[in-house]
């Protein structure tokens, strides 16, 4: 090689090595700077969760109405009990639709013989545009504070879809986005509606924490005893939350900045459901939905309802901020094989590439402020376009070392701020979930994780060590494969099926 070309070759091999470094010093610089963010608001919220009158609540004839929307497609196995846990739990003025969205298996007639539904005709007004509704069915009385339980049966549109006829048929002022198989806290609606009830002009949505059920035992649709998984994948995905929800989302929404209230459970206004023009599907015919997106769809709603939401407000100066709280308030299973983890992945990041597109017109514009300077291009550089340069530098630098292109103390800083400072903060995660905060009577002391026990913490603290070796990577190439399906068209939901809810036999062997 001619000393000029190997000039050039060093020059970009050093250009390339200070960009993988620069990104994995300033990715985990923001990580641990929302860390301490998180820690701050973990502790308000522990302390202000000790003295919360629950009681109160659910008497105090202030308290709204709300509806649950519970978009089903072929989910006969968990559909009953799940109804079932939402009919006990503690609140006062409750309203549950149930849309049952063109399923296949025995979901309608599962839903009919455990509830008594008859056809009805009922108060529909078809604000948004849905596929066709084929009946609708209401439930004798089943509880004095259920004030109505829907069913409607419709052909199939998809969750969107399905959330969109929900909202049409709904009569509360407040409206609760479930999926068919969540599993919901007695007490999540009360503690989910106490930051909306103090800020009610100021708080648009408000969503929580999401628990990982898998080794969880389960009883008429609650969770009976809190436990740690047996599956190690499931392991990974338990610290993955914790330091995605406890630390990312907590820090996030204390910025102004969060993006997402996880489809499992959140609580949104019913008015600004409408006035942005439901959630996203080709159906839309708002204007709103159609200037923003275009006449498009999604396969992450949850995201794209927030930051059209986000916009619509901004655009109009008009207050709507949106709260989340960083403990467990909802649980959900999540996949234990590699295939199903994939395609659930591949969906997540064909979604987060979806909703970046259709909102551009916000990315680095400072008419949007915190959310144009930093809350999306933050998506956009670090969650979107970010895994391909993490796992270029995975792939490239460990070859240039062992080559001898690259120095000892280089390739020793690239371990520092990539592998260990995640696990570092992963770690950290965990320990703040563990934390306890109150007085010094355990009766009045609070923590975000309910994993006791010293072999618990270990478990935990021991997988957030090595999540970033191998599982970090793993979730690296399927997000790599997802941008590689948005560019071929695909759309599919990529559903796993899951355990039934019923009795112990959700309980992880």
């Amino acid at each position: 090689m001619e000393p000029a070309q190997l000039t050039v070759v060093l020059a970009l091999l050093k250009g390339w090595e200070t960009l993988v470094l620069g990104y994995f010093l300033v990715y985990n610089g923001i990580n641990f700077f929302l860390l301490i963010v998180a820690w701050v608001k973990v502790r308000f919220f522990l302390q202000l969760k000790i003295f919360l009158d629950f009681e109160s609540l659910r008497r105090s004839p202030d308290t709204p109405a709300i509806t649950l929307i519970v978009p089903a497609f072929n989910e006969e196995p968990v559909i009953v009990e799940s109804v079932r846990s939402l009919i006990g739990l503690r609140y006062p003025r409750l309203e549950i639709v149930i849309v049952n969205d063109g399923s296949t298996d025995e979901t309608l007639g599962a839903l009919i013989r455990a509830f008594g539904f008859s056809r009805r005709d009922i108060s529909y007004r078809g604000e948004i545009p849905t596929a066709d509704i084929r009946g609708c069915y209401e439930a004798k009385a089943v509880a004095g504070h259920v004030g109505r339980m829907i069913l409607l049966d419709k052909h199939n549109g998809g969750k969107a879809d399905s959330l969109n006829a929900g909202l049409n048929a709904a009569s509360s002022p407040y409206i609760c986005c479930l999926d068919a198989d969540s599993i919901i806290d007695e007490n999540a609606l009360l503690e989910t509606m106490q930051p909306i009830i103090a800020e009610p002009a100021r708080v648009a949505a408000c969503g929580g924490q999401i628990g990982i059920a898998n080794g969880c035992a389960i009883e008429k649709g609650r969770i009976t005893k809190v436990a740690l998984p047996n599956n190690a994948l499931a392991m990974f995905q338990v610290v993955e939350y914790v330091r995605s929800f406890t630390a990312g989302r907590t820090a996030l929404a204390a910025l102004d900045s969060l993006l997402i209230l996880s489809g499992v459970f959140a609580v949104f206004r019913r008015d600004l459901l409408l006035a942005v023009g439901g959630f996203l599907t080709q159906r839309l015919n708002s204007k709103t939905a159609i200037e923003h997106c275009g006449g498009k769809q999604t396969v992450c709603e949850d995201m794209e309802i927030i930051v059209r939401l986000r916009r619509y407000l901004m655009e109009r100066n008009m207050p709507g901020k949106v709260v989340f709280l960083p403990y467990p308030i909802s649980w959900s299973q999540a996949p234990e094989e590699i295939k199903n983890l994939g395609r659930q992945r591949n969906r997540w990041h064909r979604g987060l590439a979806e909703v970046l597109w259709y909102h551009k017109k916000m990315l680095f514009n400072p008419a949007y402020k915190h959310m144009g300077l930093f809350a999306l291009p933050y998506q956009l550089i670090f969650e979107l376009c970010g895994p391909a340069l993490e796992l270029a530098g995975y792939l490239t630098l460990p070859f240039l070392f062992f080559a001898g292109l690259l120095k000892l103390e280089t390739f020793a800083l690239f371990i520092a701020v990539s592998i260990l400072a995640g696990a570092a903060l992963s770690v950290f995660a965990v320990l703040m979930g563990l934390w306890e905060e109150g007085r010094l009577d355990a009766r009045e002391r609070q923590r975000l994780l309910s994993y006791h026990g010293w072999r618990n913490a270990l478990a935990l603290i021991s997988y957030a060590a090595a999540s970033t070796m191998g599982y970090r990577q793993l979730l690296l190439l399927f997000q790599m494969a997802g941008l590689w399906d948005l560019l071929r068209g695909n759309t599919s939901w990529g559903k796993f099926k899951r355990l039934k809810i019923a009795g112990q036999e959700n309980v992880s062997p």
